[in-house]
């Protein structure tokens, strides 16, 4: 069971999202800290004691985040954070 599941719809593509998705983790968590890679159209995030997937379907995008410590400490700020995020993205 994950620590954190958030669901946000969208009119946007998974193009749209994708390339959304790319530049905000990129500005929110530069230098590496969080290792992203895309398998299909699902996004890994991994480092820090996180392990996460944000899945593009079909009018949404689904996130589900496993914490471990020390990042687990923290679970309501990497909750608002990335709800913050994806509703960023899923409106622009």
């Amino acid at each position: 069971m994950a620590d954190i599941d958030i669901t946000v719809p969208t009119d946007r593509t998974p193009d749209q999202l994708r390339a959304a998705l790319d530049a905000e983790l990129a500005a929110r968590l530069p230098g590496g800290m969080i290792k992203r890679t895309w398998e299909g159209d699902t996004l890994r995030l991994e480092g820090m004691g996180a392990d996460g997937r944000v899945r593009l379907e079909s009018g949404k995008m689904v996130a589900t985040v496993t914490l471990k410590p020390p990042i687990s400490f923290m679970k309501g700020k990497v909750e608002e954070g990335l709800r913050q995020t994806m509703e960023k993205i899923a409106k622009a």
